[in-house]
């Protein structure tokens, strides 16, 4: 008998852990910019209460990323989007606006004061650095410039975020991108930033999954601790 309880024991303990889903892999998308954001912030709490679960990062464009994780190429994706997909479930993490980064030295920070909104019209003289096609700033850029009919010089076209802007700050140049990137580091530097007047921006930063996948425990609580960590 007591043998017969030790085993019953034992396989309760199994499955308990199973259903609180202690251990296993999150195949996580985010791109370089958020993960230098996030990272540092998310991953000692996750893995201090999680020391089982195997983390595996894929770092790329926010529209990259969703692909990806329609595809099945990862699990979870913290990404600025739309959330339009009928397939995926979205769950908002953080709200953005979108402006203008401007170099110290550009005609625009020049012209106006920081936090000043404008629009597109207003902006003359000043070339502009590209993030490369599949980022989220990108896609929101070129219909921009698509509805004003504009066409800035282009000082460099880059993948990465972190380059564009610093490149912008030090050329005195221009950049679309999300508030959040207007960080101590913007201001150091006597770089601007400016909201898009007129403008509804509908990407935000998001933790999205399939609606047809089984979400593990372990995933909910990554959710949850970014979204806590962004908070604060």
């Amino acid at each position: 008998m007591d043998r017969i309880l030790a085993v019953n024991s034992e396989l309760e303990s199994q499955l308990r852990e199973i259903r609180e889903e202690h251990s296993g892999r999150l195949r996580l998308g985010i791109s370089v910019t958020r993960a230098l954001q996030v990272m540092p912030r998310v991953l000692p709490v996750f893995t201090a209460k999680y020391p089982e679960v195997t983390l595996e990062l894929t770092e790329s464009g926010s529209a990259t990323l969703e692909e990806l994780l329609q595809n099945g190429s990862i699990d979870l994706a913290l990404a600025a989007l739309e959330s339009t997909s009928t397939s995926l479930a979205y769950e908002l993490i953080e709200k953005e606006a979108i402006g203008i980064l401007a170099g110290k030295d550009s005609n625009t920070a020049k012209r106006f004061a920081p936090g000043t909104q404008l629009s597109l019209e207003q902006i003359q003289g000043d070339s502009f650095v590209y993030l490369a096609k599949g980022h989220s700033s990108r896609i929101i850029q070129d219909k921009l410039f698509r509805r004003y009919g504009y066409a800035p010089p282009v000082l460099l076209e880059t993948d990465s975020l972190e380059v564009g802007r610093r490149v912008a700050i030090e050329a005195g140049a221009c950049m679309i991108l999300s508030n959040v990137y207007a960080d101590d580091y913007v201001h150091q530097r006597q770089a601007k930033f400016f909201p898009l007047k007129d403008f509804e921006n509908n990407r935000h930063f998001y933790a999205c999954y399939r609606k047809d996948e089984f979400i593990p425990r372990y995933t909910r609580d990554f959710i949850q601790i970014t979204t806590e960590a962004l908070a604060r």
